[in-house]
């Protein structure tokens, strides 16, 4: 009885509840002040206060691994390099260090550049600088004679490594609620299996799979579609042509799919600076796609798409920081004459920088903005400043109206005041 209250309980809570990510963080070549409650996670911007002030005389090399608990950096005969290395900090919990890295780059209004494995290898010494790379596997061995032959290239260097993950506890919990649901399942074993379905990630590949609970597997219908200066992915582009019949009106749906993996191109309003304007063409089985992309006060804003020489607006006014890629689980634009166009679990990314190509494997898009967030920066700041403007004129305004003005009231037990009459003479 015991254990079907606390799967129940476990389910309920996994249910509703997001979980923390909150992987350990250990830094090579610098002591930092130990956490205060080696139960609570250090928060994202206590992260950030430590790091920057050691980037003025020292330069930054942050390793992510995929997901990284405190049990694998106990391992024994794991990381002999990483054991050696003296000074060092090591924060069992840390909310977030991706966060925290990115807070940095944002501060210094540099762009995150994940960098290739031969590039990490020949690092220059560059104070007030961050490297990022990204391990692919989970080969903590290797990893750790990786990174040690990233510290002997930078021996001379005023270096400071540090060695985090994407996530831990989030996974972690994850495993524990699976092995529940195998409790719970083993208890009813005449329940009705579902398939679960899990909303596609831009940053997944055309070689990911959705594992059934029954044990079978399917493969997703996600296309990514590569050009060395764009990633965009989705699921599927449904086009719907208007019929009015009557005082009814019909849609006839066609459902388009692009023409293969090279069917991505791209063209800039202006070959010398891609800032200025970038339009991404999808060859679909029906024709060419056009998605414009126009730049508004240091962001990206999505006006129409093109499809079949009939252009479709979104009601949407579409915004998205050039900092970021865009994700949206449907993105529904309309004509002139009623028809519409939808892209399911579409996302995209505009590489900015020369030296990068999305056509890399070891290229990560830029964090997801969705959809649904229309606030720009700018946006906020001129909001945020136009209400102080307005608050100073209304209280300007009303202190001036009360200029003169007795606000207080008369006593009868006090005096009259004296006043002096002029004497003529």
């Amino acid at each position: 009885m015991k254990i079907i209250v606390i799967s129940l309980l476990l389910l309920a809570f996994g249910s509703c509840t997001h979980f923390p990510t909150t992987p350990p963080v250990l830094i090579l070549g610098v002591s930092l002040p130990d956490a205060r409650n080696i139960f609570q996670a250090l928060e994202s911007d206590y992260f950030t206060g430590l790091l920057r002030p050691l980037l003025q005389e020292h330069m930054l090399v942050v390793y992510f691994e995929s997901a990284l608990t405190p049990k694998d950096l106990s391992c024994v005969g794991c990381f002999p390099y990483l054991r050696g290395v003296q000074p060092r900090t090591y924060y069992s919990q840390v909310h977030d260090p991706f966060a925290s890295v990115e807070m940095l780059f944002t501060e210094r209004g540099e762009e995150m550049i994940w960098n290739r494995r031969r590039a990490m290898l020949t690092l220059p010494c560059q104070r007030n600088s961050i490297q990022l790379y990204n391990f692919k596997n989970s080969n903590l061995t290797a990893h750790d004679k990786f990174m040690k032959a990233v510290a002997l290239n930078l021996e001379d260097c005023p270096v400071i490594h540090l060695y985090t993950a994407h996530a831990e506890q989030m996974k972690a919990l994850q495993r524990r609620l699976q092995r529940v649901n195998d409790i719970m399942k083993w208890m009813k074993p005449t329940a009705t299996t579902t398939t679960t379905t899990e909303k596609p990630k831009f940053r997944g590949q055309t070689s990911q799979e959705h594992v059934l609970r029954n044990g079978s597997k399917q493969s997703p219908s996600i296309v990514v579609l590569r050009h060395p200066r764009g990633i965009v992915a989705l699921d599927k582009i449904v086009f719907a042509e208007e019929i009015p019949k009557g005082l009814n009106v019909y849609y006839k749906r066609f459902h388009i799919y692009p023409s293969g993996q090279s069917s991505l191109s791209l063209k800039l309003k202006d070959n010398t600076n891609i800032k200025k304007g970038v339009n991404f063409f999808i060859d679909t089985s029906l024709g060419p796609l056009k998605i414009k992309l126009a730049p508004v006060v240091g962001c990206w804003r999505i006006p129409k798409l093109i499809f079949q020489n009939t252009t479709f607006i979104p009601r949407d006014l579409l915004f998205y920081g050039k900092r970021f890629s865009f994700c949206c689980y449907a993105l529904t634009a309309y004509s002139d004459d009623g028809a519409r166009l939808t892209l399911y679990s579409f996302s995209m990314d505009v590489v900015l920088a020369d030296n990068i190509s999305a056509m890399d494997p070891d290229y990560m898009p830029k964090a997801c903005w969705l959809c649904e967030e229309y606030l720009t920066p700018a946006l906020t700041q001129a909001i945020f400043t136009v209400c102080i403007l307005l608050f100073l004129l209304g209280l300007g305004l009303t202190m001036f109206l009360e200029m003169g003005r007795n606000m207080r009231m008369p006593n009868i037990r006090e005096p009259e005041p004296p006043l002096k009459v002029p004497v003529e003479r």
